[in-house]
């Protein structure tokens, strides 16, 4: 009897010391990123401005968490097919960048060229001139958007149109899509339509919209060939030197910029919750890092062949992302937390499904 009730009481501890395992970084981070906003707030303005503070870092961090739920699926899908000194460089010098590269240098970077001033002034700019600074982040809004919706309306189309793809959530919908896929050169045919209507659409702006559409559409080519070129290399060089630790560079070259460019409507359309460049960076910041702990979690526990439409929940999540991202194009500004929720939603519903499934085959 009381060897059953360790065994019971083992049972009921395991999950959340496994859950901590993953996630603990994250929650450390999170707690060191709220306190520092909590004493940037108390530094500018007192306890009400560190109050202030605090809040919108934790709105910033939850929000960025759900809206980022399919870019953990995603990363977890590339991930799983790579060795494994490929998977520990993306979880390591990935997350770098995309902490410090999305969430600080690429704000900077946007008001570099759409104030046409240098870096530091830039800084400067985001430190001590916070209205300024969401102003020239605002008058980038369209191009950014364009850019960002284009490139993952082409990774949406790449997984829906997939002549080879054998499992289907949406079976009507999904088998039309991969018949479609078996024409030549099926996503340029779909996308280049799509990016021009939204374009002439556009109230304002036309232009640069078009111009940033195609250019997040070639992007998307343009990083695809290179990964399959380097991938190509690196088989030849591994019938000549085998070597299973290969760092596989074209696909970490993918991961990483697709991994970048779910970051573009939460870095812009934080700028609805603050304008402080600080802020922004610390909540954005958690986000990121629970991205990874997501991902790794998924990876290690075979998660994406546990739940069969976990993979189709995630890439419904972009097709969401793209008409949110599309929509504040004409001024429908849905929200973080509306484009948030449906897209954690959509994932919810898809491991729900996975899950049932699992039970009915099992059964």
């Amino acid at each position: 009897m009381r060897q059953t009730r360790c065994v019971q009481v083992s049972a009921r501890i395991r999950p959340p010391i496994m859950l901590l395992k993953y996630f603990g970084s994250s929650l450390l981070f999170s707690a060191v990123c709220l306190i520092l906003a909590v004493v940037a707030g108390a530094f500018y303005g007192g306890p009400v401005t560190a109050l202030a503070y605090f809040i919108s870092c934790l709105t910033l961090g939850i929000l960025e968490t759900a809206v980022s739920l399919d870019n953990a699926v995603v990363n977890a899908k590339y991930l799983q097919h790579m060795n494994e000194r490929s998977r520990r460089w993306f979880i390591t010098w990935g997350m770098v960048i995309a902490v410090f590269g999305m969430r600080l240098v690429f704000p900077v970077l946007i008001v570099c060229l759409a104030a046409w001033t240098d870096p530091v002034s830039a800084v400067r700019m985001a430190l001590f001139q916070p209205d300024e600074y969401a102003y020239h982040m605002e008058e980038s809004h369209h191009e950014v958007m364009a850019f960002g919706a284009a490139f993952l309306l082409m990774v949406a189309i790449d997984f829906f149109f997939d002549p080879r793809k054998k499992i289907h959530w949406i079976p009507g919908l999904e088998h039309i899509a991969a018949l479609i896929g078996r024409f030549p050169q099926a996503e340029v045919l779909i996308a280049t339509p799509l990016i021009l209507l939204a374009a002439l659409l556009a109230p304002t702006e036309n232009r640069e919209i078009l111009l940033s559409g195609f250019g997040g559409m070639l992007s998307f080519y343009l990083v695809h060939g290179v990964k399959d070129l380097l991938e190509e290399l690196d088989e030849g060089m591994k019938q000549a030197v085998p070597d299973a630790g290969r760092l596989m560079v074209g696909s970490l070259l993918f991961l990483e910029v697709l991994d970048a460019s779910f970051s573009f409507d939460g870095v812009v359309s934080a700028f609805a919750i603050t304008n402080n460049f600080i802020l922004i960076a610390l909540g954005l910041g958690i986000g990121a890092m629970f991205v990874r702990s997501m991902t790794i979690y998924l990876v290690d526990r075979n998660t994406m062949s546990k739940l069969r439409f976990i993979e189709h929940g995630a890439f419904f999540g972009i097709a969401w992302l793209v008409a949110a991202m599309t929509l504040s194009l004409y001024g429908v500004a849905l929200g973080e937390v509306i484009v948030a929720g449906v897209a954690a939603t959509i994932i919810v519903i898809s491991v729900i499904h996975s899950l049932f499934h699992r039970s009915q085959v099992e059964g």
